[in-house]
């Protein structure tokens, strides 16, 4: 999380927008650590992060949360993913 915290904070986003995407970053992580995934390291490689990411996004909409939450979520996911990971993005849209 230091290095994604330190990667938010050279985006030129607002304060709150960095607070919000750390937050759903962390809620990803736990999602992650609870998730049963069987399709590999979400973190290494690129199809387990497109599986991951699709799942992540399936359950939010599935807790009925609304659209712009769901949204900023995969908004931060994608943001971890790159400067952090320098991966691409998920294919979760």
């Amino acid at each position: 999380m230091a290095a994604y915290t330190a990667a938010l904070d050279r985006q030129p986003l607002a304060a709150s927008t960095r607070r919000a995407y750390t937050v759903k970053v962390e809620q990803f992580a736990a999602w992650l650590a609870a998730a049963d995934l069987d399709v590999g390291d979400p973190l290494a490689d690129p199809q387990a992060r497109d599986y991951a990411a699709r799942d992540f996004k399936a359950d939010l909409k599935r807790r009925r949360l609304a659209p712009s939450t769901v949204n900023q979520a995969l908004a931060a996911v994608d943001s971890f993913y790159g400067p952090v990971l320098g991966s691409v993005t998920p294919a979760a849209r």
